[in-house]
């Protein structure tokens, strides 16, 4: 069994100082300026999917073709606001949707598969 510490002897000693040492390289950041600590949200998932800085590769031009032609640069910033909305309409997708949404957690591990040639 693991011992508790002594409420005594813990209390009576001096917590450790908090030093910083001073960074004279420091500025004091200008107003509007973005916060050096975030992140912006793609890069968040870029780093979540691939791994810390994994640069992707440029879009090829039929990936720029269907951007443009799907409005992508132009979406709202307030789209998940507009979803979340009572009054947004909805297709019903069926039940089938509904069973995957719905689908228990599994295993994640990835599958394997034997082929042979001729069979």
């Amino acid at each position: 069994m693991r011992r508790q510490p002594d409420a005594q002897r813990t209390r009576h000693q001096p917590p450790a100082p908090l030093a910083v040492p001073p960074d004279f390289n420091l500025r004091p950041p200008r107003p509007g300026d973005p916060r050096p600590q975030e992140i912006d949200a793609q890069s968040q998932a870029i780093d979540a999917l691939f791994g810390p800085g994994v640069q992707l590769p440029p879009r090829t031009p039929g990936e720029q073709a269907l951007l443009d032609a799907t409005g992508a640069a132009k979406a709202s910033a307030r789209i998940r606001a507009t979803v979340a909305d009572n009054g947004t309409q909805v297709t019903d997708k069926g039940a089938f949707l509904k069973q995957v949404l719905d689908a228990p957690s599994g295993d994640t591990a990835p599958q394997e598969a034997s082929l042979r040639p001729g069979q």
